[in-house]
């Protein structure tokens, strides 16, 4: 029995090692041989947090490589040039990213303008798709119903049955078709819900600044 158990225990006590490895930051080779200027202005430009170099010391820890900090700041500070912009804002807010509070304020303003506008387009977008998704829902839905509607009609039109069974069957037709009615309802609801969604959409697409 103990063979087995070893095996079976083997890879749990790995998958610590596994996911650490998975998760680093900075593989072995980008530690070793690590620009950290470079590194620096990657992370600002990508929307990082300055904290992101406690990611980068953890991950070479290992390797006993330690970050420059001097070189990683200066670097940091040219990307945050590049990322806080009123089209990176934009894009940053129109793709649903969260921005993480990094600019500085002489250059904040105008990112964050268009960072909010792009995150007003994004909700719409989401908001249409998450309704149309309920919308192919309740559409399946409506169908079952009336499936099963014309199953129970059919069941009705048959021979003799008794009467305490006739009963269920009107009361099931009875309950299937208010179900009909309100999945019926709920997808007039959502067609509307949809449609005005697409006339916000188009109206904030044609007063788009950052677009043109």
């Amino acid at each position: 029995m103990q063979p087995v158990r070893t095996v079976v225990l083997l890879p749990v006590l790995l998958l610590p090692l596994f996911l650490l490895s998975a998760c680093a930051s900075l593989s072995k080779d980008e530690c070793l041989n690590a620009d950290w200027r470079n590194i620096g202005y990657g992370d600002a430009s990508e929307g990082y947090a300055r904290t992101r170099i406690n990611d980068h010391r953890q991950a070479c820890a290992q390797y006993r490589v330690s970050p420059n900090l001097d070189a990683y700041s200066q670097g940091y500070e040219e990307g945050l040039r590049v990322y806080c912009t009123a089209a990176r804002g934009y894009q940053q807010g129109v793709n649903g990213y969260t921005y993480r509070g990094i600019c500085p304020a002489n250059l904040e303003g105008p990112f964050l303008e268009a960072y909010s506008f792009g995150k007003d387009i994004y909700a719409l977008r989401t908001g249409i798709k998450k309704r149309r998704h309920q919308r192919s829902q309740a559409v399946e839905q409506l169908r079952a119903i009336e499936d099963e509607i014309a199953h129970t009609e059919a069941a009705l039109i048959q021979g003799h049955m008794p009467p305490s069974k006739r009963a269920l069957l009107l009361d099931d037709l009875k309950r299937l078709s208010e179900d009909r009615q309100a999945t019926e309802r709920l997808i007039y609801d959502l067609d509307n819900a949809i449609r005005d969604l697409r006339h916000q959409l188009a109206d904030m697409m044609a007063n788009n600044p950052f677009e043109r």
